[in-house]
């Protein structure tokens, strides 16, 4: 077997973990600027300029953060799960980074904290999922017929159209909280609980 990157040896890849702990050690430094609760079953986008610091909490139990990121300067250039999913592996923790898509491959956030397990569970389960994308009405509708329009995809859909985007634009998310594993016997995606409290 062949890792498609040694993660014992980070390369070109590497950067400064010291700087990212020392901003994660130090709350007493920065400035509240922005704050926002989202209720459960919506969508929220707001913009955010290099540098800044983002906290995801999970303030009504156990919920799920479906995540799209793009740059506010060129919204061309945004998250790409898969490539994030090669280079970081299927679920991502402290001081891993979520990259860009092609022709940019750059990092557009780095993980300072994560307050929950990193070991996987009973089941192989791990948290904050790259594997799985969001719910979607074109899935419900070709799985059961369902007609469904509290979805994942349309929260994002609605939430981004103030910035002049729309449903095309939404792409592959981070699942924020989610707790996600391939069922070994027939390589099948799986979900559990999430730990947020």
């Amino acid at each position: 077997m062949r890792l498609y990157r040694d993660p014992d040896v980070p390369g070109r890849i590497d950067f400064d973990r010291d700087f990212y702990r020392r901003i994660a050690e130090a709350p007493d430094r920065r400035r509240l600027v922005h704050d926002h609760i989202v209720p459960i079953r919506s969508g929220y986008a707001w913009p955010v300029r290099a540098g800044s610091l983002v906290r995801i909490v999970a303030v009504e139990g156990p919920q799920v953060c479906d995540l799209n990121l793009w740059n506010l300067n060129n919204p061309r250039e945004r998250f790409w799960a898969a490539r994030t999913r090669q280079l970081q592996g299927a679920h991502v923790t402290t001081f891993d980074r979520l990259w860009s898509c092609l022709p940019y491959l750059r990092p557009m956030v780095t993980i300072t904290n994560d307050t929950l397990p990193t070991e996987p569970t009973a089941n192989g389960g791990r948290c904050h999922d790259l594997l799985g994308s969001r719910c979607d009405p074109y899935l419900y509708k070709l799985l059961d017929d369902r007609d469904y329009d509290v979805t994942c995809h349309n929260n994002l859909s609605r939430a981004i159209a103030p910035y002049h985007l729309t449903e095309l634009d939404v792409h592959d998310v981070l699942n924020v909280f989610q707790v996600t594993g391939l069922d070994p016997v027939h390589e099948i995606y799986f979900m559990e609980p999430s730990p947020a409290k």
